[in-house]
């Protein structure tokens, strides 16, 4: 159980600064580029520490489909509307908005799955993670003017997605080491993110520049608050559950 609280504790600091890592990165990249960037980095390092592990990632290949699905619910779409949100909103309050997924999670749990049930102390959990959410920012602050409102409900979009996929996981990726399912989960939806970017900005890619404090926050994004952070969300998720 101990185990459990450190782990949450470090993956809420790993993306509670990836909010302003992504602000400062998207000084220099469009939000495409910088999430391609992420999965790359992440994805890289995801597979070094697996080798280092030697965590064996042939045989779980099997659930590829799930890997795929796990890629386009947790990574793919989530992870643009984060990048597209903060071009109307503050790494700050996308952080504090964050608090929605431990809601969104247990709705998925009790009336979905029914895994769960509504007790007095998750009701509690969630009760004051919407009071903290509003205490902190404000309700002008979150339903203020129209770019405000659009943000939002693209990084409310966004942490939904998160709290499908953490069931989704908890579902169908019951019996595959974690450390392998967030490689192949991040893999794919660098696939998806790379396809997707030379589509839509095939014409742009040659024109890229950047500053050295958009790379390093980029580095740090895609290590830290992405690769070390999904493994321990993973992890946490095998061990007590999406919720």
């Amino acid at each position: 159980m101990a185990l459990n609280f450190i782990i949450l504790l470090a993956i809420s600091s790993f993306w509670g600064f990836a909010y302003l890592f992504v602000k400062v990165a998207e000084e220099s990249f469009s939000p495409m580029r910088l999430m391609v960037g992420r999965a790359l980095i992440s994805g890289v390092t995801l597979i070094l520490i697996c080798l280092v592990l030697k965590k064996d990632l042939l045989r779980p290949l099997v659930k590829y489909r799930a890997f795929i699905l796990f890629s386009i619910v947790g990574i793919t779409i989530p992870w643009l509307g984060i990048a597209y949100s903060e071009e109307y909103i503050s790494s700050g309050l996308a952080a504090a908005m964050s608090s929605s997924m431990p809601i969104f999670t247990l709705l998925m749990t009790v009336l979905v799955l029914k895994a769960e049930r509504f007790t007095k102390f998750n009701v509690a959990g969630v009760t004051i993670a919407l009071i903290g959410l509003f205490f902190v920012r404000g309700i002008d602050n979150i339903l203020g003017e129209g770019s405000t409102v659009l943000g939002a409900a693209m990084i409310l979009g966004a942490f939904f997605c998160y709290s499908v996929n953490s069931v989704l996981v908890s579902v169908y990726a019951k019996e595959v080491d974690p450390f392998v399912t967030i490689t192949y989960t991040i893999g794919f939806g660098a696939l998806l993110l790379i396809i997707l970017m030379f589509i839509f900005e095939k014409y742009e890619i040659k024109h890229m520049s950047f500053n050295y404090q958009s790379v390093f926050s980029l580095l740090t994004l895609g290590v830290f608050s992405t690769a070390l952070a999904f493994s321990g969300f993973y992890l946490l998720i095998k061990r007590a559950g999406p919720f």
